[in-house]
């Protein structure tokens, strides 16, 4: 039996020689792959820090835009409250002038566009204080060739801080303080944002 031993002995020694030949063939083989993996996986972690860095530099950028956006768009916002402002303080200055002063203005309206039977129409407040002198006005200044008969100053009274409606017919001539305002605006905007500094 010592020749059966002996072989048995040779084919277990070749067969342990063997199977650590290729564990050690495999433990470098995974070793090897290790290393690329983790190299590839290096690689994908930079790449994917490089583009996560640049998309948050893009954010930022957009972010920054976004707020001088808004900045710029509150600031023109702000400019047209104030330039709104100035057109409605000058309505509030005509519909304020002096009596007299306003009275002219109004009968002059009247002259300019006045081309046959009118009406009137003013708020409740110029009606009562200053209706009956209107067409005095219209009258003691001939302003035009008016027939005084054709014109008569309305019952019914308008909802405008100051001015006229001139209704002719079917026509309404818009005289209001703020028409007539908001009328020369597109005129004189450009001189008010430079004396605004805007």
């Amino acid at each position: 039996m010592n020749g059966l031993d002996n072989l048995t002995q040779k084919i277990l020694s070749d067969a342990k020689g063997y199977a650590g030949e290729v564990k050690q063939a495999s433990d470098e083989k995974v070793e090897e792959l290790l290393l690329d993996y983790n190299a590839q996986a290096d690689a994908l972690k930079a790449d994917l820090v490089a583009t996560a860095k640049e998309e948050a530099k893009n954010i930022l950028s957009r972010a920054q835009s976004q707020a001088a956006l808004g900045e710029r768009n509150e600031l023109l916002r702000a400019r047209r409250a104030v330039i709104d402002d100035v057109f409605a303080t000058a309505a509030d200055e005509l519909v304020g002038l002096p009596k007299e002063d306003y009275v002219e203005l109004l009968a002059k309206l009247v002259a300019k566009y006045q081309t046959g039977p009118a009406e009137i129409i003013l708020n409740e407040r110029d009606a009562e204080e200053i209706g009956a002198d209107l067409l005095k006005k219209i009258v003691v200044n001939k302003i035009k060739n008016i027939d005084i008969s054709l014109i008569k100053i309305s019952k019914t009274h308008g909802n405008f801080k100051g001015g006229l409606i001139l209704r002719q017919g079917d026509i309404d001539t818009n005289c209001t303080a703020e028409v007539l305002c908001e009328g020369s605006r597109h005129q004189l905007e450009p001189e008010v944002i430079k004396l605004l500094g805007f």
